[in-house]
C-alpha cells in the first residue's frame, strides 16, 4: 500500500524541465486571457534567447465600456525568489504573485507604453485553482532554472587581473530609458587595486560627471547592491566601516567620500556587475595588503611623505625634522587667508595612530601617551598653546597607508629612556627657561648640604610684582606623584612631597607657610621629561639617607672587566657628596652581575667592580677607606629574571647600603 502511494505521488507531481526554455513554454501556457467581473485581460509573456530569463508580461484590460488599458512589466527572472511566489485568492480573482528578493525594485512597469515605474512585484491572473497550483509550480521551477543557468553562463573569471578586467568590461556606455551613460575607467599605473572612474549621466538634458579614485580593496563585499533613482539603474558599494577612502571630483572640486555608484543599462547588467565585484573585492584587498609597507622598511625618512599639496582652493606647505624631537611647520593659504602653525612634539610621545579624512584630504591622527598635554602649538601671533593630539594632513590615501605603518614604528624606536642630568644643569635650565615674566632660582640653603634646596620664583608685571620662596629637603619630594600640567602658555611640573605632608616652607611677603607642592615652568615636553628624571635620580641617591640603600645601574663597566666607564662619574660624584655632607655615614658597596658566564668568574668580577667603585670614592674625592666597605655576589640575589636583555641590565648594578 505505502509503495502505490508513493508511485501516485510521483505522478502526480508536475514534470519539471531542467532547460529554461521548456520552463518558460509551461509558464507561458497557463498566462492568457482571463475574463473578470466588469473587464477582461489579455495576458501575453514574451522571451527570446539569448537572454531566456528576461521577460516582458504584457496585459491588455478592457472595460465593458470599452476602454481600453495597457500595462507592460519587463523584468529578469533571477531577481526573483521562489519561495515569494505565492497565489492569492482573497480578491474576486485567483492571483499568482512574484516578489522579488529584498523587495528590489527589478521589475519596469510602464502604461500605455510610457515607463512608469519600477517595482518589486508582479501578479498574473488565472481562471481557476487548478492552472493557479500549476503555474505557481511552473514559475517556482522557471525562476530556479534561470538562477542556475544565469550563474553557469556567467563565467566569472578567479585569477585578480582577469576578473578585473571581466568588471571593467561590465563598465560601459549606455542609451536607454531616456537616460544617456557614459563611463571610463583608468587604471592607477602603481597599484594594481586602484581604479579611476569618470560617470557622466544624463537624464531631461540634465547631466552629473563624477570620478572616483579608489582601490576595490577597500570596499565591503556586503554593501553591493543595486539601486534605482528615478530612470537610472546603478550598482552602490560602500567602503569598509564606511571610512572615507573614495577620492571624488565633482566640477573639479575634490572630496572624500565612502560611496561608489556604477551605473548599468538594466537590471539584469547589474546584477552582472554585483556578482562580479563581490568577487573581485577579497582579492584586491589581498592584493593591497601585499603591497603595503613592511614594518622591516621603516625608516625616519619617511616623515617627508608629509609634503605639500594643493586641493580645491586651498594650498598646503608642509615640512617635518627627521629626528625624534620633531618640528613640524604647517602653511596653508585657505580661500585666501594664511594660516602658519608650527608644532613642535617628540614622537615617543604619540600613540593610537588612525586614518581619518576630512572633508578634503586624508589625515593621520595621533594621541598623546595618557593624553598629556605635550605636543605643543605656536600660531602666526606668537601664541603657543598645548594639546593632546597631532594631526598630519596628507596628500592622498596612498600616503596615509604607508604612514599608518611608519608612525607608530618611528614612535617605537623613539622611546630610548630618558636620561637625567644634575643639580647643576637643573639650577641653568630653570634659570633660562623662557616662561613670561616670571623668574626661576635654584640654590642650595647650606653650602655644604647639597640635599637642602631653596627655590625663589618671582613674578613681575601688572600692578605688584610677586616673589614665593620654597625650602624643603630634596628626598623629602616625591617624584612618582608629579603631574604635568599646562600654566598659560607654558608646561609646569607639579611636584608633592611624600605623602603630601606639609614638609615644604613656603614664603611669600615674608611670611612663612607651609605647603605640600609647588611648580617649576618650563618650555616643552622634554625639558618637563628631563627634569622629573633628573629629580628622580637626585633623589634616588639619597635612600643612603632616607632608606638605608641605594641601587643603581648607572654605574657601568667596560664588558667582563672592572674598568669604570665615564658616564658612571655623575652618580659615584653624587654618592661621594652625600659621605662628604654626612661624615658620620659608612657604606658597604655590594657589586651584581647577570646569569651569563660562569658562576665564580661572576663572582669575582662583581667582587672587583665594587672594589673599583670603593678606589674611585676614596681616591677621586678624599672620602677615608674605613667608612667603605666592598663586595660582590655575582649573579645572586637577581632583582628580575634572566631571559631578555632588558632584565639582565637591571639585574647588572651596584647597590650601597648604609653600615649601622
Amino acid at each position: 500500500m505505502k509503495k502505490l502511494l508513493i508511485i501516485y505521488l510521483l505522478f502526480s507531481q508536475v514534470a519539471f524541465s531542467q532547460d529554461l526554455n521548456s520552463a518558460l513554454l509551461d509558464v507561458k501556457k497557463l498566462v492568457k486571457e482571463v475574463k473578470l467581473e466588469k473587464s477582461s485581460l489579455v495576458q501575453e509573456l514574451t522571451f527570446a534567447e539569448p537572454n531566456l530569463s528576461e521577460l516582458t508580461l504584457r496585459v491588455t484590460e478592457s472595460t465593458a465600456k470599452g476602454k481600453t488599458e495597457v500595462q507592460s512589466f519587463k523584468f529578469d527572472l533571477i531577481f526573483f525568489e521562489a519561495s515569494l511566489v505565492k497565489r492569492n485568492d482573497s480578491k474576486k480573482e485567483l492571483l499568482i504573485e512574484l516578489k522579488t528578493t529584498n523587495s528590489f525594485k527589478a521589475v519596469e512597469v510602464s502604461k500605455n507604453d510610457v515607463i512608469d515605474k519600477f517595482d518589486n512585484e508582479i501578479a498574473i491572473r488565472v481562471d481557476n485553482a487548478d492552472e493557479a497550483r500549476d503555474l505557481e509550480k511552473y514559475l517556482k521551477n522557471a525562476i530556479n532554472v534561470a538562477k542556475t543557468r544565469f550563474e553557469a553562463n556567467l563565467k566569472v573569471p578567479v585569477a585578480f587581473t582577469e576578473l578585473q578586467s571581466f568588471v571593467e568590461k561590465q563598465i560601459r556606455n549606455y542609451e536607454n530609458n531616456a537616460v544617456s551613460v557614459n563611463q571610463s575607467v583608468t587604471r592607477n599605473e602603481t597599484f594594481k587595486d586602484r581604479l579611476k572612474l569618470i560617470t557622466k549621466a544624463t537624464e531631461a538634458k540634465k547631466s552629473e560627471e563624477k570620478s572616483y579614485d579608489f582601490s576595490w580593496g577597500d570596499l565591503a563585499e556586503t554593501s553591493v547592491k543595486i539601486d534605482f533613482s528615478g530612470k537610472k539603474i546603478s550598482v552602490k558599494a560602500n567602503t569598509t566601516d564606511n571610512l572615507k577612502f573614495i577620492e571624488t571630483s565633482t566640477q573639479n572640486k575634490k572630496e572624500f567620500d565612502k560611496e561608489l555608484e556604477i551605473f548599468a543599462a538594466n537590471p539584469t547588467e547589474a546584477k552582472k556587475i554585483v556578482m562580479a565585484i563581490q568577487k573581485l573585492i577579497p582579492l584586491a584587498r589581498k592584493e593591497l595588503q601585499s603591497r603595503k609597507l613592511k614594518t622591516e622598511n621603516v625608516k625616519m625618512e619617511d616623515v617627508n611623505k608629509i609634503t605639500d599639496f594643493t586641493v580645491n582652493e586651498s594650498q598646503y606647505a608642509q615640512k617635518l625634522s627627521t629626528n625624534c624631537v620633531c618640528n613640524y611647520t604647517r602653511n596653508a593659504v585657505i580661500k585666501g587667508k594664511s594660516k602658519n602653525e608650527n608644532f613642535q612634539f617628540n614622537f615617543s610621545d604619540l600613540t593610537d595612530f588612525k586614518i581619518d579624512v576630512e572633508k578634503e584630504y586624508p589625515t593621520i591622527k595621533a594621541k598623546t601617551v595618557d593624553k598629556l598635554k605635550f605636543v605643543s602649538l605656536t600660531e602666526t601671533d606668537g601664541k603657543r598653546s598645548f594639546d593632546t593630539e597631532m594631526v598630519f594632513l596628507l596628500p592622498n590615501i596612498e600616503v596615509a597607508r604607508d604612514l599608518l605603518v611608519s608612525l607608530p614604528v618611528i614612535s617605537s624606536k623613539c622611546k630610548a629612556g630618558i636620561l637625567g642630568e644634575n643639580y647643576d644643569w637643573l639650577v641653568n635650565k630653570l634659570k633660562t627657561a623662557d616662561v613670561n615674566n616670571t623668574t626661576q632660582t635654584l640654590s642650595l640653603i647650606e653650602p655644604t648640604n647639597r640635599a637642602r634646596w631653596r627655590f625663589v620664583v618671582s613674578t613681575s608685571g601688572g600692578k605688584k610684582s610677586l616673589e614665593k620662596i620654597y625650602e624643603f629637603n630634596v628626598y623629602d619630594l616625591d617624584v612618582n606623584k608629579t603631574k604635568f600640567e599646562v600654566e598659560g602658555q607654558n608646561l609646569a611640573l607639579t611636584i608633592d612631597s611624600k605623602n603630601k605632608e606639609k614638609l615644604i616652607k613656603q614664603i611669600e611677603d615674608g611670611k612663612p607657610t607651609f605647603t605640600n607642592q609647588f611648580q617649576m615652568l618650563v618650555n616643552n615636553a622634554e625639558d618637563l621629561k628631563k627634569i622629573k628624571v633628573t629629580l628622580k635620580n637626585i633623589i634616588n641617591n639619597y635612600k643612603l639617607l632616607t632608606d638605608g640603600k641605594f641601587v643603581t645601574q648607572s654605574i657601568v663597566f667596560d664588558v667582563n672587566s672592572a674598568n669604570i666607564k665615564s658616564e658612571s662619574d655623575e652618580t659615584i660624584k653624587t654618592v661621594a657628596q652625600i659621605l662628604q655632607d654626612n661624615a658620620s655615614l659608612k657604606i658597604n658597596i655590594i657589586g651584581f652581575t647577570d646569569s651569563d658566564g660562569d658562576d665564580k668568574k661572576n663572582l669575582d668580577l662583581s667582587k672587583r667592580r665594587a672594589l673599583a667603585v670603593k678606589d674611585k670614592l676614596v681616591k677621586s674625592y678624599s672620602i677615608a677607606i674605613a667608612r667603605i666597605q666592598s663586595d660582590g655576589k655575582g649573579e645572586a640575589d637577581p632583582i628580575a629574571a634572566n631571559d631578555i636583555s632588558e632584565n639582565k641590565a637591571l639585574n647588572r648594578r651596584v647597590e650601597f647600603v648604609k653600615i649601622l
